[in-house]
């Protein structure tokens, strides 16, 4: 999957990124999502199966249910963000 802009991350480049997550472990993700022009941040912890699924999703649908999405990478210290309409990028923690 080709993106016109550089920031935004390649397939390719998610699926390097999933590989370093433990998939044994829950992943805390948080749900953005928008009312009256207020975030409302919700913490969820899904398994990595289920990121990965959701992850999978987005790129081929071209859209993330329930909104946007955050992962704190605290490793790297940086956030994988996942905009509704399917596109991931990272930005600094």
């Amino acid at each position: 999957m080709s993106y016109s802009n550089s920031k935004y991350l390649s397939q390719d480049q998610l699926f390097e990124l999933l590989a370093d997550f433990d998939d044994t472990e829950d992943i805390e993700i948080i749900y953005i999502r928008y009312r009256q022009r207020q975030e409302i941040h919700t913490l969820e912890k899904i398994s990595f199966n289920n990121l990965k699924e959701l992850i999978v999703n987005a790129l081929d649908e071209g859209h993330i249910f329930g909104g946007d999405i955050q992962i704190n990478l605290l490793g790297l210290s940086q956030k994988l963000i996942g905009h509704h309409d399917g596109i991931f990028w990272l930005a600094a923690l």
